[in-house]
């Protein structure tokens, strides 16, 4: 089922997990020998028998991780890889980014498109290292799983003065229009004299797996650099399996300091009697005032009549004094209007009583 340069890549959806069409075992992979990619299918995830169409698509010269999941928006399978350095601008070492194509089957795939790529903020237009035109900040690959109603992406940004690479959180609404965060902080970054301190590897596809409270990031890492450097005191090279963990509805959040901060939501059905929010206010507080779909106050739901929250929790009752009940108002379209001070707030959800 390989070539002399072995399998790499090796990324597989799970049929009973995700029903995915033109399944010709429970268990569907994609992975490359150099040079193209391969499709395997498998009834028990151990004995694997190539698809005889292989391979199944060449996007050449690349030896990234290539990330694939069956689209549930769409009905069609996805692809995120490099692309050939033909279809972009810039010697390819020198402008990595990361490519989208689509399939019906697995065996033709249509609409490619570069989906992410680096710009003037990380670095000017033409490499130092390789002495051509591309940015020495680049994306190198990502992982890509649908999380909830938005696609989530971990990407692997390389820095080619350094030869280090860290993994930033990248979200889309329809995978294909990526936005970063404005801070431009990893989500996984190397740490200084440890194991990790050269290299943070490819997220595992599928992540984040949800662990009771919490999510869980599974990631390859390494001591050595992109460049072949060892960055810290150890002799031999170590490549190990690492863990982040993240609170459930935890991955964004807005936070206000000192000085006290206002938020107003979009409009939004309140379906059922009850709101929560996930939000950590231990050292601070926030206030919570319910309003129409226009912003006009609702009585009895005003921001001096909210019970202040001062704690730490993924599912904070939000409470008015007075007693007012919030399924005289359940079928509407209403909005929040939140004011909070030293806390963070990172989602809202509706439940039953």
């Amino acid at each position: 089922m390989c070539n002399r340069y072995g399998i790499d890549g090796f990324c597989v959806i799970d049929h009973d997990q995700t029903p995915s069409p033109h399944a010709r075992g429970r268990f569907t992979a994609l992975f490359h020998p150099y040079g193209g990619i391969c499709a395997a299918h498998s009834d028990d995830g151990l004995r694997w028998t190539a698809y005889p169409e292989n391979p199944v698509f060449q996007p050449r010269g690349s030896d990234t991780y290539n990330n694939f999941l069956f689209d549930t928006g769409i009905g069609r399978y996805v692809l995120y890889h490099r692309p050939h350095p033909n279809i972009h601008a810039g010697f390819a070492r020198a402008n990595r980014l990361v490519a989208r194509v689509e399939s019906d089957d697995l065996i033709h795939w249509d609409n490619a498109r570069c989906v992410l790529d680096t710009d003037a903020r990380d670095a000017p237009g033409f490499s130092k290292v390789n002495k051509a035109r591309g940015r020495d900040i680049q994306f190198y690959g990502m992982s890509v799983s649908q999380h909830q109603n938005i696609y989530v992406g971990l990407a692997n940004l390389l820095n080619e003065l350094t030869g280090q690479m860290d993994v930033r959180l990248v979200y889309s609404f329809d995978g294909i229009d990526w936005r970063r965060d404005p801070e431009e902080k990893p989500f996984i970054s190397i740490t200084p004299d440890s194991w990790d301190c050269g290299n943070i590897g490819f997220v595992s596809a599928s992540c984040p797996l949800r662990m009771g409270d919490d999510l869980y990031f599974y990631y390859g890492a390494t001591n050595m650099t992109h460049n072949y450097k060892i960055m810290n005191k150890e002799k031999s090279l170590k490549m190990r399996l690492g863990l982040g963990i993240v609170k459930r509805g935890r991955l964004v959040g807005y936070h206000a300091g000192e000085v006290e901060g206002e938020l107003l939501t979009r409009p939004f059905l309140l379906d059922k009697p009850r709101l929560t929010l996930n939000a950590d206010a231990v050292k601070g507080e926030i206030k919570v005032a319910l309003t129409g779909e226009d912003g006009t106050p609702i009585p009895g739901f005003s921001m001096k009549q909210a019970e202040p929250i001062r704690k730490n929790d993924l599912e904070i009752p939000l409470r008015w004094k007075g007693g007012a009940n919030l399924g005289n108002l359940t079928g509407r379209q209403v909005r929040l209007r939140i004011a909070a001070r030293n806390a963070t707030l990172f989602g809202l959800d509706t439940a039953d009583e």
